[in-house]
């Protein structure tokens, strides 16, 4: 989820964690991606969150890279 440490993005991450889905939550810092993922993670028991860095298309399309993606 690109935008994943806004509220609307991590309100979306839960959703899709509460229903057993791999999320990896993207923000400029891992740091900051992580921060949110825990929260989520501190929530679900469970859950596969990983909080990445993403500073454009490139990181985005190496975050992608052998994922299912479902939109």
């Amino acid at each position: 989820i690109l935008g994943g440490t806004g509220p609307v993005g991590q309100r979306a991450a839960a959703l899709l964690v509460a229903q057993g889905a791999r999320v990896s939550l993207a923000s400029r810092t891992k740091e900051r991606a992580e921060a949110a993922a825990s929260q989520i993670r501190s929530r679900y028991s469970g859950a596969q969150i990983e909080g990445v860095a993403s500073q454009g298309p490139n990181d985005v399309r190496q975050i992608l890279q052998g994922r299912q993606l479902v939109i």
